[in-house]
């Protein structure tokens, strides 16, 4: 066991020292998009927007007083490589004043997605510091993303059972689990 542990950490750290991480991307899911702005609900009791889509979860974290999403106005990617995908829309809250409905803005919506998504490549993405990308546009399509998700492989107690002791290691003793 101890022998595939260090053959899977020195490939692993030889891809990444060639910077084989581009190859990883090419390998990813196929391209996912934001939510479209008619996908996203607010939550009436927590304030803030939530969505499901095919791609998976999206949640804002604050509060919102915003009571429509208008507009899908771009998305930012921060991490290296590997990292968080967050979606922006802009919004506005609607009310009555003195009896006459009045409509205003408010601060932008932020969207986070649930998932690890590949550093982004192809679209309207640019390079805006360090560890960050921003994709400036009014169309979904512009910002497209590749999620980091293995894909289902099967039965989750033949997968666990994979990983129990292996025999082929009772050639050295030290690895041996104790007996009590």
């Amino acid at each position: 066991m101890k022998k595939k542990l260090t053959i899977i950490s020195l490939i692993t750290l030889a891809l990444s020292i060639t910077g084989c991480s581009v190859a990883f991307a090419d390998s990813a899911e196929p391209s996912a998009f934001c939510p479209h702005k008619n996908d996203i609900q607010k939550n009436p009791v927590k304030g803030n927007w939530i969505a499901h889509t095919k791609a998976g979860d999206w949640k804002s974290y604050d509060m919102s007083f915003a009571t429509n999403l208008t507009q899908f106005v771009g998305a930012q990617w921060s991490g290296a490589n590997v990292g968080q995908l967050t979606c922006v829309y802009h919004s506005e809250q609607q009310f009555k004043m003195q009896g006459k409905p009045a409509v205003q803005p408010t601060l932008p919506v932020l969207l986070i997605f649930h998932t690890l998504t590949f550093q982004p490549a192809k679209g309207k993405w640019k390079h805006a510091a360090r560890g960050i990308y921003n994709c400036y546009s009014t169309k979904q399509s512009d910002c497209p993303f590749k999620m980091n998700i293995k894909s289902s492989v099967g039965n989750v107690y033949q997968e666990a059972a994979a990983l129990k002791y292996d025999n082929t290691d009772k050639a050295d003793p030290l690895q041996q689990p104790p007996s009590y």
